[in-house]
């Protein structure tokens, strides 16, 4: 859509109609069939007859390059719920030096949110991604337009728009031809220093653990736990079999959604304290590991609670109750008590806005 002139008379005005349109007119054009809607994806996704109409034009697939993270979270908060087509989402990011494809999994696990949250670990491997990705010289500008008017936005050439296009268009080919894959998908493209290429890299990702966290009845929360911090959880819990052990959820969160989505797990303390009945997180060398993680991703992966076992089946202790409020009265921000047990995950959310029980693992 970026490369829209007028090609003839009958095209429409760009400067008096929207840009649906002017896309739908370029498409039909290509004797492509395409369908121009002018809405809020909310209202889309909210009415059963354009939801309806919706899914049989992109029964195989639905694709978002909105760049718009109003959009992904109507898509996360909606596709298993409303049972939306799986989605595929291409987006650039720092001035076009890093592109971002993904692929939701069967049954929108992962979905949406918990593809971008698994991508922001991604970036925060390599120093050049996270840089290109998520230093503050990455981040959006307003741009100037007209008497006063202005945009958060970024400036891309043409030329880049269409290096990442052209991979995703291949991308998007791929999966025609051979089936989409029964995992979800993170594609990261990173143009080479000369500008001249993109090196990219396919991650597989696996369906995320949800986890209800009930806080109030109104605002309820969902822990989001990456397959790779499960498997770490689980050889914890084995390799302390007779005491309970536990350690530092890492990852980010997403308030317009209630979602606490972790990535990342860091090791408890060396004077952490593990017995039959208790685990007490240490505090030894903690800060400074925090903090250094933290600048591996420029702050938008951070600490947002904490987990531990427990050696026998039920919920929470009153103790957890108590740890849970300790943390809710010195935070800026939601944080989980993730809690494994013999028959499953539960939790329990330390919020300001107020501490309540658990509920099992959806």
């Amino acid at each position: 859509r970026h490369a829209l002139t007028p090609a003839d008379a009958d095209a429409p005005n760009l400067l008096l109609v929207l840009k649906a349109s002017a896309v739908q007119h370029e498409i039909t054009r290509l004797q492509q069939r395409a369908v121009a809607w002018s809405m809020p994806v909310e209202m889309v996704l909210g009415e059963a007859d354009k939801r309806a109409k919706l899914c049989k034009l992109a029964d195989w697939l639905m694709v978002n390059t909105t760049a718009s993270v109003q959009v992904r979270n109507a898509l996360a908060d909606s596709g298993q719920r409303l049972a939306l087509p799986r989605i595929a989402e291409g987006a650039l990011l720092g001035a076009g030096r890093v592109g971002y494809w993904a692929l939701t999994g069967p049954d929108h696990n992962p979905d949406s949110g918990e593809l971008f949250a698994h991508a922001t670990y991604l970036f925060g491997e390599t120093r050049k991604a996270a840089e290109a990705a998520l230093s503050v010289a990455a981040q959006l500008d307003i741009i100037q337009t007209g008497m006063g008017c202005g945009s958060e936005t970024m400036l891309v050439s043409d030329a880049t728009i269409t290096q990442h296009a052209a991979a995703m268009t291949t991308s998007l080919l791929r999966f025609h031809e051979e089936g989409l894959p029964q995992t979800g998908q993170v594609c990261i493209g990173l143009q080479t220093g000369d500008r001249m290429g993109i090196e990219g890299s396919t991650h597989a990702v696996a369906p995320f653990e949800r986890v209800s966290l009930e806080g109030d009845d109104t605002n309820p929360w969902t822990l989001h736990v990456s397959a790779s911090v499960v498997e770490r959880i689980e050889a914890d819990v084995r390799a302390h079999p007779t005491t309970e052990t536990g350690g530092v959820l890492w990852g980010c969160i997403n308030e317009a959604l209630g979602a606490i989505y972790i990535v990342d797990l860091l090791d408890a303390p060396p004077d952490s304290k593990r017995t039959a009945a208790t685990f007490e997180l240490g505090t030894q060398g903690l800060e400074v590991v925090k903090h250094k993680r933290a600048e591996q991703t420029h702050g938008h992966l951070h600490c947002v609670g904490t987990w531990h076992s427990h050696l026998v089946p039920g919920g929470p202790s009153g103790q957890d109750h108590q740890v849970a409020r300790t943390i809710a009265d010195s935070s800026s921000h939601a944080n989980a008590l993730l809690i494994w047990t013999p028959n499953g995950f539960c939790g329990l959310l330390a919020d300001a806005a107020g501490v309540n029980h658990s509920m099992p693992r959806a």
